[in-house]
Parts: structure tokens; C-alpha cells; sequence
């Protein structure tokens, strides 16, 4: 039976197109390439010095994201000389190599990991990079993503780029975990006190993955299916399988689930609301 991977690891193979057997690197083929404003000129300018055409121009997309005014959509909004000249040259640059450019009027310009998910950019089984430091967050939307900063030319050139074998950074002492943000503590950190414990009383954020059935499902059925349900997901090696991908098991009874369900509305209802957040 096939070793369970964890996802980022399902992604990397899926996007391996070369192994070094020397190095254990492998090469990745990018699905997504996100340019700003910040520092993407290095790269055109090393493209230029070696004379290299973009690859696959169509995959990558480009836009002022950190030097945008909030005062207007105007270049002239931008009231510092230097970081006008950026947004302009990144305009400039992405025209010169036919790259997705959006700019200070176009309606879809905006923070790129937000821009990412928005247009759609951002897909469940991607890999994709970007030249700043939050592009790990596009991993919510189920893709592989993180930050590159000189190897961005090479992605562009190539439309590839050579990483390290992926590894839990935890379980290799790379990092250094310091709390969980479930209620409780979790099996898939043994010993990890919660991000509560700490004196921030009802903290928690996690996903639930829960199964549903219509509405008009005889209570029988439902009785008799969360029953198998529950017995499956408690055997030892189901919930051993489960944690390897990172996902801890509960079983819980519909009633359960429905509670957590309203408490989770109540909770972020009250959160929009407090926040003033609206729908546009």
C-alpha cells in the first residue's frame, strides 16, 4: 500500500520534472508566477543582460501591489519619486515581455495574494512563487507557494526552479513550533500547548471538514451513517493515516456538528458585523 504524502508533497511530485541524483534537488515546474513592484526590476534587468526571453509569459502576472497610493488610482497619487518610478517600470517591463500587467486603473489591481485567489490565478495542486515574503498564505487555497527573491530571472527564463527536497521543517529541527491554534491540544503536535493557554482566552482557528446529507434524509439513515462513519474514523490505522497528511480525526454525532456549525456563524457574524465588513 502507497505511503500517504502529505499535500505539499503530492504537489512537488506532480510538478517534478527532473531529480538530481547528486544534490537530491528537483526541478518544479510553476504554475504561477506573481510580479510586484517591490523588486521584480532585478529580474528583467538580469533577462536583459543575458539576452533571454520570458518563457511562458501568459503564467505570470504582474502589479503594484506595495506602492500604490490609497489616496487615488493616478500615478501622480504616489507622492515619492522613487517608488513612482518602480510602479512605472513595472508597467514598462511587463509590457516590453508581453507579461499580464495590472495596473493602477484596472479594477482587478490589488495586493497580489489577494488579486491570486480573487481572479482565480490561485489553484488547489498549483505551485506558485512570488518575490514576497506572505506568498505562503496562497497554500489555504490548497497550492504549493512561497517566497523567491534571485531566482525569480530563472523562473521567468524557465518557467521551472530548483528546490531542496521538501521535508516537515518541524520533524528535521528546522523550525521551532510553539503552540497550536486549536481549543484543545493536538495530535498532530504532541506536547504543543494551544495559542489560548497563553492568556488569550477562546482563541481558536482551524478547519472542519464535515459530511452532510440532503435535508430530507430519514433520521434513521443518518443515525446508521454516522454510526460507520465514526467506527471508521476511530480504527488506529485510519487516524495514523489521517495524521500523516495532517489531519486529526474527531467522529462526532450530527447534533455535534450542527452546534459547532451555529457557533461558527454566531462567531464570525458578530466579527463582519463589529468590523463593518460588506459585500460589493
Amino acid at each position: 500500500m502507497p505511503q500517504p504524502r502529505a499535500m505539499f508533497q503530492k504537489v512537488s511530485d506532480s510538478h517534478t520534472v527532473v531529480k538530481d541524483p547528486s544534490s537530491g534537488e528537483v526541478l518544479l515546474y510553476v504554475d504561477r508566477l506573481m510580479l510586484t513592484d517591490t523588486s521584480s526590476f532585478h529580474a528583467f534587468d538580469a533577462l536583459r543582460s543575458e539576452n533571454r526571453p520570458v518563457r511562458r509569459a501568459g503564467q505570470i502576472f504582474g502589479g503594484p501591489d506595495h506602492f500604490a497610493s490609497s489616496k487615488g488610482n493616478r500615478i501622480e497619487d504616489i507622492a515619492d519619486d522613487e517608488r513612482r518610478n518602480l510602479v512605472q517600470g513595472l508597467a514598462t517591463d511587463c509590457a516590453e515581455y508581453g507579461i499580464n500587467h495590472f495596473d493602477l486603473q484596472d479594477a482587478r489591481m490589488g495586493i497580489s495574494h489577494v488579486v491570486g485567489p480573487e481572479q482565480g490565478l490561485t489553484l488547489p495542486g498549483f505551485f506558485l512563487l512570488c518575490g514576497d515574503s506572505h506568498t505562503s498564505t496562497h497554500g489555504a487555497l490548497g497550492a504549493l507557494a512561497f517566497r523567491i527573491g534571485g531566482q525569480t530571472s530563472h523562473v521567468m527564463a524557465t518557467q521551472c526552479l530548483w528546490v531542496r527536497p521538501l521535508k516537515a521543517m518541524r520533524k528535521s529541527n528546522r523550525l521551532r513550533a510553539l503552540a497550536v491554534t486549536s481549543a484543545q491540544p493536538s495530535a498532530l503536535a504532541p506536547g504543543l500547548p494551544t495559542v489560548a493557554s497563553f492568556g488569550l482566552s477562546g482563541y481558536e482557528v482551524i478547519s472542519t471538514l464535515g459530511m452532510f446529507a440532503p435535508a430530507k434524509t430519514p433520521a434513521s439513515l443518518i443515525s446508521h451513517l454516522n454510526k460507520e462513519i465514526v467506527g471508521f474514523l476511530s480504527k488506529p490505522e485510519v487516524r495514523e493515516n489521517f495524521l500523516s497528511i495532517g489531519v486529526e480525526t474527531v467522529g462526532s454525532s450530527p447534533d455535534e456538528l450542527s452546534a459547532k456549525m451555529r457557533s461558527e456563524i454566531e462567531r464570525v457574524g458578530k466579527l463582519i458585523n463589529d468590523a463593518g465588513i460588506k459585500a460589493n
